[in-house]
């Protein structure tokens, strides 16, 4: 029942994320420097439902990612990851965000 994973330093690939995540289904706190995330990384952190605070740090992810994941993870806290221009559709999905305390871009 690990609750907070911490990764950083070393950059892992979207195949992690893919494999590991899926598996902690009780994870509040993740934390990882990660590449360009896939789809399949995408869907794996959707699982995530528990998630309070989410750091996707080291490489520039794409908006549509913000869109695609926000609404899926909707009790997060704190939210930290590097992102390009946000797009008008990509701001709507904060609105799914109701518990958002913290955000880092």
């Amino acid at each position: 029942k690990l609750k907070r994973l911490r990764l950083s330093g070393f950059s892992q690939n979207s195949e992690f994320v893919e494999i590991v995540v899926p598996n902690l289904i009780s994870l509040k706190e993740l934390d990882v420097t990660v590449k360009e995330l896939s789809d399949k990384a995408l869907n794996a952190l959707k699982e995530c439902s528990k998630l309070e605070k989410l750091h996707l740090v080291g490489y520039c992810q794409n908006p549509e990612l913000v869109e695609a994941l926000l609404p899926s993870i909707s009790s997060v806290k704190e939210l930290k990851m590097n992102v390009g221009s946000l797009n008008p559709s990509a701001g709507e999905a904060f609105k799914e965000c109701k518990e958002l305390e913290r955000l880092h871009f």
